[in-house]
């Protein structure tokens, strides 16, 4: 709920790829709702989402992401 409603699209600008790229992901939520405006909107065909999981101390691999 969080991510929805703090996620605005105010550009109207047409593309056809859109790369998010969000620094860790925890539930996907961030990149998800995102992704999901910018679709609705019709502001690209293909929205690809990366992030890199994991801590900033050693980027040691979060578990059960």
């Amino acid at each position: 709920n969080n991510a929805r409603a703090s996620i605005i699209i105010g550009k109207k600008s047409k593309f056809q790829n859109v790369l998010l790229i969000d620094d860790a992901i925890g539930s996907g939520a961030t990149i998800f709702e995102t992704a999901k405006k910018i679709k609705a909107f019709g502001l690209a065909h293909t929205v690809i989402g990366f992030a890199v999981t994991g801590s900033y101390k050693g980027f040691e691999v979060i578990q059960g992401v």
